[in-house]
């Protein structure tokens, strides 16, 4: 029954929908279906919140007869019923059937409706009836438990919780990797360099140089084919035959993994399954430091052998001989698999890419922080100022960078949360980075301005015409109070940032006007003028800019051009859409959204000096 706690209208639905269920069952199955007490439920799916069930009798093809039960909980009919095969084979004799015999019918964001649970409750049924005899025909058995081997891995698995994390793709050959141990978790790169440059961006410097001296081989055995449940390996043995069946190869392999001198062997298998490349893990327990009452045990492993003198096909057969093996889950932290879960080949584009972000305030901040997450392989940032309390509230750091300068403290933050990529902050004006780092700006695949000084910019964008850079500057700002926004994407072969933009630094066309003498806001103590707005509304702009330098990332526009983000909601604060952006867009009004645009004009010097 369902817990005393339900009461009132959530109550008399789940009463409704249970008697509406039996009605359903005792119609299809003439009356043999039952229902279960709530004690023999809690029994028999001890970790699972089922409040109540009923038990059906199917007759199958082979000619047997087998218990289904049908299973809801106390959120039912908004929760799925769960199906459970009663009388069923041996764990992981077949695929599907989790350890207490619920059925996997359903993927966990199916949608239901609750308003015809009878019906809801009948379609279960029968797909767990269709289940089980696909089973019974046996041609899906090895099928699916190849296709999702991690699934059942997992199910199979001697360890709780995801200890072993892997920095490289688990995609073939075969090949030696390195391993790294840091407080509970084995970390695996692809070699001693890129472990130890991870371990440090993630970690710091001090725990790198520990990755140096104490990181160990770890073997990486891709299968041709994933192996069925019954064939996990339980000893070592196991290990060298699924090993041989691979290649001479993969066994030279786990002999270099084997030389290791410390107490434990790892393994990786990998293989393709239903979706990707996967990696499962086995760890092998030497008995190094095995301790009997309180004398310390011999060591198995180097027995009759001084230290550093074992013979590798010692090591080997100690290894790989009866030593009992632990089967272990492995998490993926390698970037493909962080921006885009494999499956993403946008993101192996943008690990390749370099950008420099000049500016890091409230639109730099989200926007480079955007790039991150995308996988833009090298971010460089550069910004003269420091992070005020002021800045807090629609800036990406807060608190705990308050006083530091923000292109710095944001590359430190990014660092730490994305090792796999590469950032350094530069506390620095535009004017001294095209000085000093001319080269540097140059190999960027784009460069993407937000510092909203049009004297800066202005002199940006008088070295882009004239320096020679073969992409694109990506320029961003917000009009009074983030109700609308642009991102000018200028190229190298298109009109200039000075064709829309007024000597004095104003657009020439912009998406909004407000009422003549209109006075901005002041802090108290200076004279720092501004118009508030918050992070919500700058949302709307940094995500549009972001996307935009995706888009030139990945295909590279050959004119210049720019995109304008209206809210709407400039009336609030006394302003109107301009007749000047009606007329750009044809006469039509624009209420919302973001429109693309042309950019420039014919009477621009600079473009009339480079012809």
């Amino acid at each position: 029954m369902r817990d005393a706690t339900f009461s009132g209208e959530g109550m008399v639905e789940y009463e409704r929908a249970i008697l509406e269920v039996t009605q359903c069952l005792r119609e299809h199955t003439g009356g043999t279906a039952t229902r279960i007490e709530h004690g023999p439920i809690a029994a028999a799916y001890k970790t699972r919140n089922f409040a109540d069930g009923w038990r059906i009798r199917v007759a199958f093809s082979d000619d047997k007869t087998r218990n289904i039960d049908l299973l809801v909980s106390a959120f039912f009919p908004h929760s799925a019923p769960r199906a459970a095969l009663v009388d069923r084979p041996e764990y992981l004799t077949w695929p599907h059937i989790e350890h207490d015999g619920v059925l996997c019918l359903l993927r966990n964001s199916s949608e239901i409706d609750p308003t015809a649970p009878g019906e809801v409750a009948l379609a279960i049924l029968n797909r767990a009836v269709r289940l089980v005899e696909e089973l019974i025909e046996g041609s899906i058995v090895e099928r699916d438990f190849k296709q999702e081997f991690l699934t059942y891995w997992f199910y199979a698995s001697q360890e709780s919780g995801k200890n072993v994390v892997i920095l490289c793709e688990p995609v073939g050959p075969s090949r030696v990797l390195r391993r790294f141990t840091w407080e509970g978790k084995v970390y695996v790169g692809e070699n001693l360099s890129s472990l130890q440059q991870w371990i440090d961006r993630r970690f710091g410097a001090r725990t790198a140089a520990k990755a140096a001296k104490t990181a160990k081989p770890a073997a990486f055995i891709w299968l041709q084919e994933p192996p069925l449940p019954k064939k996990y390996p339980e000893r070592g043995s196991d290990i060298l035959a699924l090993a041989s069946r691979q290649g001479e190869e993969a066994v030279e392999i786990l002999a270099e993994a084997a030389s290791a001198g410390d107490d434990e062997c790892l393994v990786l298998l990998g293989a393709e399954g239903r979706g990707g490349a996967g990696v499962v893990a086995v760890r092998i327990d030497r008995n190094r430091s095995q301790r009997t009452g309180n004398r310390r045990a011999r060591d198995k492993m180097h027995r009759g052998f001084r230290a550093g003198h074992l013979p590798p096909a010692v090591a080997m057969e100690r290894t790989y001989g009866r030593n009992e093996v632990r089967r272990a889950e492995v998490e993926r932290a390698d970037a493909a698999w962080v921006h885009g879960r494999g499956q993403e080949a946008r993101s192996r584009i943008l690990l390749e890419k370099s950008v420099t972000v000049f500016g890091c305030g409230s639109v730099g901040s989200f926007v480079t922080q955007s790039l991150a997450r995308a996988g833009v392989g090298t971010l460089r940032l550069v910004d003269f100022d420091k992070l005020s309390w002021a800045n807090v509230g629609r800036h990406t750091l807060g608190a705990d960078s308050v006083g530091r300068n923000k292109a710095e403290a944001l590359a430190e933050r990014l660092q730490r949360e994305f090792p796999h990529l590469q950032f350094e902050g530069q506390n620095s004006m535009i004017e001294a980075a095209l000085l000093a780092d001319r080269a540097r700006l140059l190999r960027s695949d784009l460069i993407v301005c937000l510092t909203g000084n049009w004297v800066a910019e202005s002199g940006l964008n008088d070295w882009h015409v004239k320096s020679g850079l073969d992409n694109a500057i990506l320029y961003g700002w917000t009009e009074d109070h983030a109700v609308a926004g642009s991102a000018v994407v200028i190229t190298p072969k298109g009109r200039c940032l000075a064709c829309g933009i007024g000597r004095t630094g104003t657009p020439l066309l912009t998406a909004v006007d407000w009422p003549d003498g209109r006075e901005a806001h002041t802090e108290p103590s200076c004279a720092d003028h501004y118009q508030p707005y918050g992070a919500i509304e700058l949302s709307y702009i940094t995500t549009m800019i972001a996307n935009t330098a995706i888009d030139e990332l990945l295909n590279a526009s050959e004119t210049s051009y720019r995109r304008i983000w209206v809210s709407g909601r400039q009336a609030e604060y006394g302003g109107t859409i301009s007749k000047a952006f009606t007329e750009a867009l044809g006469g039509t009004e624009m209420k919302n959204g973001i429109i693309t645009l042309s950019w420039g004009n014919e009477t621009c010097a600079l473009c009339k000096e480079r012809g």
